[in-house]
């Protein structure tokens, strides 16, 4: 299974979060593949410092990015997307929260029930709360599948730019389309550094904006699924 891991402006980050969390966990560096943007290609490779990472230059913003990486793929390979800010993956054990000790086997044991269902999109629960998190429970209904982490067998759906932003809402529901289900685990979350320094998260006001711009977007292009949250450009899916 390929690892891609988009990264804006935070290498640094990067080394000591994401790639630490891959090494502790023996994932080979050669399977491990960073996409960055042009004029910063130069400071990831200082920064990472080992031939064996695979930095490739991609796209602009984080949607057309995510779009260059499946067709960077071959289709129907199994990869998993990653965040450029993860300390580590939790599971829920007896309502706490544990860092799960074998990677590779939640990597396996993910992509089993993809192939045992015929689904091609599994992920995790988006916010590591052990109250609404559920232990030893997946669901293969219409969920959202945080960006954070999340194992597709590519199927190059291709994501409309309008959704920058919340671009993995409408990965959820693209592939939710395409294959009558998604599958997610909600006995597993990540440990994150939201909205640290560097990305997309540390633009407070272009974020709003952003956020506005793809509820809006969404709500009118799929009004089925999407809905208003309360908070300003907060939505959910519904099914």
């Amino acid at each position: 299974m390929k690892i891609a891991i988009p990264s804006l402006n935070r290498p640094r980050q990067l080394v000591d979060k994401t790639l630490a969390f891959l090494e502790r966990h023996s994932i080979p560096k050669t399977d491990i593949y960073i996409f960055v943007e042009y004029q910063e290609e130069g400071v990831y490779k200082d920064s990472i410092d080992n031939d064996e990472y695979n930095i490739v230059i991609g796209q602009h913003g984080i949607a057309n990015q995510r779009n260059f990486i499946s067709n960077y793929f071959d289709k129907d390979e199994f990869i998993l997307c990653i965040d450029d800010d993860i300390h580590d993956l939790l599971f829920l054990d007896n309502g706490i929260l544990k860092p799960v000790a074998d990677l590779k086997f939640i990597m396996n044991s993910m992509k089993d029930v993809m192939e045992n269902t015929g689904l091609n999109l599994s992920g995790i629960y988006p916010t590591p709360n052990p109250f609404f998190m559920r232990e030893g429970k997946l669901s293969t209904t219409l969920k959202f599948i945080v960006g954070q982490f999340y194992i597709m067998r590519n199927q190059k759906l291709m994501l409309d730019v309008r959704s920058e932003s919340k671009e993995d809402y409408l990965n959820s529901i693209l592939y939710y389309l395409n294959d009558g289900g998604v599958i997610r685990r909600n006995d597993l979350c990540v440990k994150s550094s939201n909205h640290a320094r560097g990305g997309l998260g540390n633009l407070k006001t272009k974020r709003l904006q952003l956020n506005v711009r793809a509820s809006g977007f969404l709500i009118e292009a799929w009004p089925e699924f999407v809905s208003h949250k309360k908070a300003l450009g907060e939505i959910r899916l519904v099914k």
